[in-house]
C-alpha cells in the first residue's frame, strides 16, 4: 500500500514518528522523498549491520522507548521499538530540507495472510524532546554562544586577508549530535581532545559539556578573529560553570605545524580541505599514539597507518554530512 505525507513543521528540526500496530516480522515500511522510489528502507530485520561497536549508519541520539514514544537517550541501544505487537520507526526531517515537505510511505505485507492495522504518522521538534541532564547542557551551550557570530567573523577576515582557499570554509557542529558522537566513539574517561580548526570553539565546549570527562581540551585556529572569539567563549563558559580554565588550551596557528600528537580524540571539519592538505595532516598524524580516534569529514591514508571503523552521516549546521571514524594503528 502507498501513502504520502506532508511535513507540517520545519524539516531541519523535525523528527517523524511512523507507527503501525502490526508486528515488524509481518510488515516492512519504506520511506522515500520520491513517489516511486524506496531510498530509505526500514525493514528492520534485514537493515541492522554491525560495525564493531557502532551499530547504526545514521548516528542519532533520538530513539523510541519501550512505550513507543520518542525520547533523547545518549545510551541508546536501538532505534526501533522492541514491542513485537507493532512496528515503529523514526525518520529525520532533514532528509526533506532541500527537496520538499512531501514524503512517501509504502507498507509491505511480509506474511502469506491478510494483514490489517492502523498507520499513524506524527511529528516532533527535536528541541521539545530534550529533557533532564542533556537539556541543561544544551541550555548552557546556547547561553554561551547566544551572541556568537563565528560565520560572519570568519567571512570578514577571509575577505580582508584575501584567503580564498577552500580550507577556510566555515561550518559548525550541532551540539546534541556531537556530544552523542563523542560518547559513542570514545568510551573511556579522561584523555585529550583536539579540534583542528576550532573556529568559535563550539566543538571544544561540546566536548567539555559531554560525558567523556576529558583531562584536556585543545584547539588550533589560524584566523585571528575566530581565535579571539573562542578565547572569549571559553572564558565565558568557565565563569558560568565554575570550570577550571586550565582544562582548555587553544593555540593560534596552522594545524599542519603545531603539535597535537598527545591526542586521544581528534575532530577535524575537513569537508572542504584539498587533497594535498589532507595528505599533510595524515603524514603529521603518523606520530599519534596507537588507538587515537580521528573524526574527519574526509578519509586519512595510508591504510597501514589508519583504519576506518565506520563512515556515518552526522548532522551539522549546514546539513547532514559524511564523517569518518578512524583509528590510528
Amino acid at each position: 500500500m502507498h501513502f504520502h505525507y506532508e511535513l507540517k513543521t520545519k524539516p531541519a528540526t523535525a523528527l517523524v514518528h511512523i507507527w503501525a500496530n502490526v508486528s515488524s516480522s509481518v510488515i516492512a515500511i519504506d520511506v522515500s522523498t520520491e513517489k516511486h522510489s524506496a531510498s530509505i528502507n526500514y525493514q528492520w530485520t534485514t537493515r541492522k549491520k554491525d560495525f564493531a561497536s557502532y551499530i547504526w549508519t545514521d548516528l542519532t541520539p533520538f530513539i523510541l522507548n519501550h512505550k513507543g514514544m520518542l525520547e533523547y537517550k545518549p545510551d541508546r541501544d536501538n532505534k526501533v521499538s522492541k514491542d513485537d505487537n507493532h512496528t515503529a520507526i523514526i525518520i529525520d526531517g532533514y532528509n526533506w530540507k532541500h527537496i520538499s515537505k512531501l514524503c512517501y510511505l509504502r507498507v509491505y505485507n511480509l506474511s502469506d495472510r491478510k494483514v490489517t492495522g492502523n498507520l499513524v504518522v506524527s511529528e516532533y521538534q527535536e528541541q521539545n524532546l530534550i529533557t533532564g541532564d542533556i537539556l541543561n547542557k544544551c541550555k548552557v551551550f546556547k547561553e554561551v554562544f547566544n551572541k556568537s557570530k563565528g560565520g560572519s567573523i570568519s567571512q570578514e577576515e577571509r575577505n580582508d586577508k584575501e584567503l580564498h582557499g577552500p580550507e577556510y570554509t566555515y561550518g559548525e557542529i550541532e551540539v546534541i549530535y556531537f556530544i552523542d558522537l563523542l560518547k559513542t566513539v570514545y568510551t573511556k574517561k579522561g584523555g585529550v581532545f583536539w579540534d583542528l580548526g576550532s573556529g568559535a570553539g563550539k566543538a571544544l565546549i561540546a566536548a567539555a559539556l559531554g560525558y567523556n570527562s576529558f583531562d584536556e581540551i585543545c584547539g588550533v585556529e589560524q584566523l585571528e578573529g575566530l581565535y579571539t572569539l573562542s578565547i572569549e567563549t571559553i572564558n565565558k563558559y568557565c565563569t558560568k560553570t565554575n570550570t577550571d580554565r586550565s582544562l582548555f588550551n587553544v593555540i593560534k596557528g596552522d594545524m599542519r605545524t603545531i603539535d597535537w600528537s598527545n591526542a586521544d580524540v581528534i575532530y577535524v571539519s575537513s569537508i572542504c580541505f584539498p587533497d594535498d592538505f589532507i595528505k599533510e595532516l595524515a603524514e603529521k598524524g603518523k606520530s599519534l599514539k596507537k588507538g587515537t580516534i580521528i573524526l574527519s569529514l574526509k578519509v586519512w591514508h595510508p591504510k597501514s597507518e589508519y583504519k576506518i571503523i565506520n563512515n556515518i552521516q552526522l548532522k551539522m549546521t549546514w546539513g547532514k554530512t559524511g564523517l569518518y571514524i578512524i583509528e590510528k594503528l
